[in-house]
């Protein structure tokens, strides 16, 4: 059985995803597709707009055939973490031989290149860095330039401003750093660009698709037709039975208190705030009244606002430095949660149990972590699953303990 391995958060799936997940069977002439799919939150630093049951559900029936959850400190991690996280679950299932990405340039020996640059950072590209950000530059900007520079290449500079190829060159230096033997495949990206923010494309964002379900609604003529009738069909039924998609703002409450519970010092230890960035955050979280004013007025060119973003869910969860120092090396475990299966995802499964370095989980109630740092992994997952069943209004939406009482999705 061969098998091609997707990284994918699919918030939500529309049709570009379906196109991704046909043109990497069609690529590799792989019998079936396992997803590692981000949970209940994102990379970007914001929730899922709908929760990763749903979702597991709308991969399936497109044409996955197992989709394992992505830890949550991993899934809310910058680019690099996320990638490195993704890539070794893939790498440790011992079942995999390829992983496909989508990406706005199919150049794979470009984006090799470029993994193979940024990995090493030798002394030339740093002293390029050092010199572009002194004038000014961001610092995606200046690695942009910097790289173009060494490689003599303006298809660089182009890629590593681009998303899905900037995600593309980290997971490529994922696979380079854990020395997985996972063949990389590249997908042109069909779709709208990753945050083009417009509904009339053939194939909109997700980016699109989610401000237009805040909007308009999912019965709006346009977001059904940028959904596969499945997955429309679904959705509408959820916010029939209550359901509501779910944003950065219903958080507002418990982020503004945890940030001023945790106050500057608390605040200075969490992930991604350095440079007395915990001075800005502290200050406006007295003045903000919701998560999003607080982002608008801390961001900056030099703060993102995703960066931003990232840091509101490290506090909302508990993600201080340690832990995400934790994730960043080849070596740190990983389990797999697994969220759903089709019939040919249940022969894989059994495959993966003989063959796999990692922890199956199908019943979080069964697993017991025998590491500390799947134990803090584990329990922010949990924590996570429950705050975001808060936000919703619905009682049979709301209850906590969901890891623990939802059923394994099999189709």
């Amino acid at each position: 059985m061969k098998t091609v391995g997707i990284i994918a958060e699919y918030n939500p799936f529309h049709k570009g995803h379906a196109y991704h997940l046909r043109a990497a069977r069609e690529a590799t002439g792989a019998d079936a597709a396992a997803v590692v799919m981000s949970g209940n939150y994102t990379q970007r630093g914001e929730p899922a707009a709908f929760d990763k049951w749903q979702r597991t559900r709308w991969a399936l029936e497109a044409g996955a055939d197992l989709v394992i959850e992505l830890p949550t400190a991993y899934a809310v991690s910058s680019a690099e973490g996320f990638a490195l996280g993704a890539v070794t679950l893939l790498h440790r299932l011992g079942a995999v031989d390829f992983f496909c990405f989508g990406s706005e340039t199919d150049d794979l020996a470009l984006l090799e290149r470029i993994a193979g640059l940024l990995a090493e950072e030798p002394p030339e590209f740093r002293r390029h860095l050092k010199r572009l950000l002194s004038e000014g530059h961001t610092h995606a900007r200046a690695r942009a330039i910097a790289a173009t520079l060494l490689l003599d290449d303006p298809s660089a500079e182009k890629a590593l401003v681009s998303p899905n190829a900037i995600l593309a060159v980290e997971y490529l230096k994922a696979r380079r750093a854990i020395g997985s033997p996972l063949q990389p495949v590249a997908v042109r990206r069909l779709s709208a660009g990753y945050c083009e923010d417009g509904l009339d494309h053939e194939m909109p964002s997700a980016t699109a698709i989610r401000a237009g379900v805040f909007a308009r609604g999912v019965d709006d003529e346009r977001i059904i037709g940028a959904l596969p009738p499945h997955v429309h069909a679904s959705m509408a039924g959820a916010v029939r039975g209550g359901f509501r998609p779910v944003c950065m703002d219903d958080f507002s409450k418990m982020v503004l208190y945890s940030l001023r519970r945790l106050g500057k010092d608390g605040i200075a230890n969490l992930g991604e705030v350095a440079e007395g960035l915990e001075n800005r955050i502290y200050e406006a979280c007295f003045r903000a009244r919701t998560a999003g004013e607080l982002v608008d007025r801390v961001s900056t060119k030099r703060y993102t606002r995703t960066r931003l973003q990232r840091i509101l869910v490290y506090a909302l969860l508990g993600i201080d430095k340690a832990t995400l120092c934790s994730l960043r090396f080849p070596e740190t475990p990983v389990y797999a949660r697994i969220l759903g299966f089709t019939r040919t995802g249940e022969a894989l499964l059994k495959k993966i149990s003989e063959a796999g370095n990692i922890d199956l989980v199908p019943k979080a109630a069964a697993y017991n972590p025998g590491d500390a740092v799947l134990e803090k992994l584990f329990a922010i997952d949990v924590l996570g699953t429950d705050l975001y069943a808060t936000v919703q209004h619905e009682p049979s939406w709301r209850a906590w303990g969901q890891d623990f009482t939802r059923p394994v999705i099999k189709l």
